[in-house]
């Protein structure tokens, strides 16, 4: 594993005052390395330093560390660190925690470990190092790793949790876990939250949705959902339009499953068509990820009709081919799923909340995939923009590119003007 930036901080740091005007158009050339993820750029600014007879401080140090570990350069990141230590500097607490980000960020659990060790020779209060470390390791999908870290600071060092990693660690659970890690998400939302003195947020409710929504059902979601807006998780956890998205989208997934299995038998699209059909394992709805803060509509499509999703493109080819009804026949769950998904939507604007793009473009899938006419799907989309943007806005924002394209495809095909 790759060793600490060093045993103990240095001695006797160098005297000078880091405010001094003259360093101030160098610490700028920094910042803007830093944001832009430049480790080279920051290196030569130091370099401009020493030849202006300028050493470089801790800040200066920070502007590097957190270049390279931006960069995903984790080695040249504690590099700087340990040049720094070599030349009597105490690095910020900062720079510590921007390297512990680097190593867990890669993937290097032992070396995170060893970076935190290093700041608690180095500063009286190492908690945001630990926070870094839990966080950064469950976001790398090291969430044993993490978990043990979360464990031994609990129980070690008496630090609890924030907010940040109590979501972190809710998501590696919902999504790697199971059943069993969705139960310890509620575990950890409705208990162990309040005991570390952390207030839940809508965050964390929404990763609890989305689990229960797809893992089990989207009728145990709409009941989490209901849970949420009676206040059971706390004041915080208010529904958004995201969490009525979540299980829109969950219905759709039904829905979009159903529209596979029946679409083979009912008349219409050639054999090439109906196969392309059935490749397409729900895309463009990656409603999984919608509680870690993804946008949830997986819209990876740039309108082209290369790019429409086969499900949407082969029902607006021929929507009489695809009434709601043939496709009812094939599978009870399309029509369920259609009023599941009108009952949610109604819910959402009786609440007071308008709708999002996620939101309409489920509604609007939902609507392509059962093969509604285009004049009621057209209505249908007028109507949601009105809802979405009540003073007005450019149409094309409400729905992602895929969406839109199997649309304007439908219409295009019909000689409907757009």
């Amino acid at each position: 594993a790759t060793s600490s930036p060093s045993s103990s901080p240095p001695a006797a740091p160098p005297s000078f005052e880091e405010s001094d005007p003259a360093r101030t158009p160098f610490h700028r050339r920094l910042a803007r390395a830093a944001r832009r993820a430049d480790p080279g750029a920051a290196e030569s600014v130091l370099r401009d330093m020493a030849s202006a007879g300028l050493t470089p401080g801790p800040r200066a140090v920070h502007a590097c560390v957190v270049a390279a570990a931006a960069a995903g350069d984790a080695d040249g990141a504690l590099d700087a660190m340990r040049r720094a230590h070599a030349a009597g500097l105490r690095p910020l607490p900062e720079s510590y925690v921007a390297l512990i980000h680097a190593f867990a960020g890669v993937g290097d659990a032992a070396a995170a470990r060893a970076v935190l060790a290093s700041m608690a020779r180095a500063v009286p209060d190492a908690r945001q190092g630990w926070l870094a470390l839990c966080a950064s390791l469950f976001r790398a999908g090291l969430g044993h790793d993490a978990e043990a870290a979360l464990l031994r600071g609990r129980r070690a060092d008496g630090w609890q949790p924030d907010a940040d990693v109590f979501l972190e660690w809710m998501v590696w659970l919902c999504s790697t876990q199971g059943a069993r890690g969705a139960k310890l998400a509620q575990f950890i939302l409705s208990k162990d939250m309040r005991s570390a003195g952390v207030e839940p947020d809508i965050r964390h409710a929404n990763t609890l949705l989305a689990a229960d929504a797809f893992m089990l059902s989207p009728n145990v979601g709409e009941q989490t959902l209901l849970a949420i807006s009676d206040g059971a998780f706390g004041p915080l956890c208010r529904p958004t339009a995201d969490s009525h998205a979540i299980v829109m989208e969950a219905h759709l997934e039904v829905i979009e499953s159903a529209a596979r299995r029946a679409a083979p038998r009912l008349a219409g699209p050639d054999k090439e068509a109906r196969m392309r059909l059935l490749a397409n394992q729900n895309s463009g709805n990656n409603g999984h990820g919608s509680a870690a803060g993804n946008n949830g509509n997986g819209n990876s499509g740039n309108g082209n009709n290369n790019d429409i999703d086969p499900v949407a493109a082969v029902f607006a080819s021929d929507p009489a081919n695809y009434s709601q009804r043939g496709l009812d026949e094939g599978s009870d769950g399309v029509g369920a799923g259609h009023e599941a998904l009108d009952e949610a939507l109604g819910e959402m604007l009786k609440a007071g909340i308008l709708p999002n793009r996620r939101v309409h473009a489920a509604m609007t899938r939902a609507k392509l995939v059962g093969g509604a006419r285009s004049s009621v799907i057209l209505s249908f989309f007028r109507m949601m923009v009105k809802l979405a943007k009540p003073g007005g806005g450019k149409r094309t924002d409400l729905l992602p590119d895929e969406t839109m394209g199997a649309l304007v495809a439908m219409l295009s095909e019909e000689g409907r003007p757009w």
